[in-house]
């Protein structure tokens, strides 16, 4: 193999400081890996920073195989969004011939941030705070990025602490009177302390995916669908409030809230108000009481 080919051949796998990158979502292009049968290569390999398109990689420790087309890590540790990674990965190409490649992944991640992980994978600032991921994963016969997300099977499980939702803040439906304020979701924020998710994939959809988070003062769990070959959203939450004790006698409201439609740009509802203590809100449940709603 000559010099210029091989040369040509890595670059297509490096990505280049002066490109900007798509968002791995949305990037049609093919994957990079036809470079893969330049190797026959077993070793323990070490590297201070690695950049590939949609993946940058700093203290680099694993052992490497690669040979017919086919690329193994196992024992590999780095640094990736701000956190450590540790786990192993196969590329190895598709049994079809389509000119695909079958990806498996088992790895966690510790600590990482969580806000850099959904910008470079879907180019929003929706979600931050510290996360643990556990993820073991595949991807079979993908032969664009996007189809790693479209062919994807395998669980994804998630904790992160001190965080928040960006452009929704759910204590305000807990009060009626401030629901007014929700219209102005750009400049509003659920922060929590811990949450917790779980995804379990089928061909690009997970039908159960079970969530939960809380804050000193709400807290919610539900469960919905995500569909990354059609890009949509379905969840259905309940979300409480965790209330000290007041002269009211309020001790806690909960409200089921409805949030589906496209995966970044959803629809969020609510349904009926439920009360465990009616002082505080009976004018406003008698008000509607009248009207014929339903509000227990």
């Amino acid at each position: 193999i000559s010099r210029r080919h091989y040369k040509k051949e890595l670059n297509k796998m490096m990505s280049n400081a002066n490109k900007e990158i798509m968002p791995f979502y949305f990037d049609e292009r093919q994957l990079p890996f036809g470079w893969l049968k330049l190797f026959d290569i077993s070793a323990t390999l070490k590297l201070k920073e690695f950049s590939m398109n949609h993946l940058q990689l700093s203290n680099v420790k694993t052992v490497l195989q690669m040979k017919d087309s086919k690329l193994a890590l196992s024992s590999l540790t780095a640094n990736i969004y701000d956190g450590t990674l540790s786990g192993s990965g196969v590329i190895t190409p598709a049994s079809n011939e389509s000119g695909g490649y079958d990806i498996a992944i088992q790895n966690t991640i510790s600590k990482a941030n969580l806000e850099k992980v959904f910008h470079e994978l879907f180019n929003v600032n929706a979600i931050s705070g510290q996360a643990d991921l556990a993820i073991d994963i595949k991807a079979l016969n993908a032969v664009s990025y996007q189809d790693i997300h479209k062919n994807l099977s395998g669980k994804i499980a998630l904790k992160v602490s001190n965080g928040g939702f960006n452009g929704v803040d759910f204590s305000l439906f807990l009060s009626p009177e401030n629901l007014a304020a929700f219209q102005n979701r750009n400049a509003i924020m659920t922060k929590f302390t811990s949450l917790n998710a779980s995804f379990n994939f089928t061909n690009g959809v997970s039908s159960q995916s079970p969530i939960k988070f809380s804050s000193p003062s709400i807290a919610a769990s539900g469960s919905g669908v995500i569909d990354f070959k059609n890009t949509k959203l379905d969840y259905e939450l309940i979300v409480s409030s965790i209330l000290p004790q007041n002269a009211q006698n309020i001790k806690s409201v909960s409200i089921p809230v409805q949030i589906n439609g496209d995966l970044f740009s959803p629809k969020i509802s609510i349904r009926n108000m439920t009360l465990n203590s009616q002082p505080m809100f009976e004018l406003y449940k008698n008000k509607h009481k009248k009207s014929g709603k339903n509000n227990e």
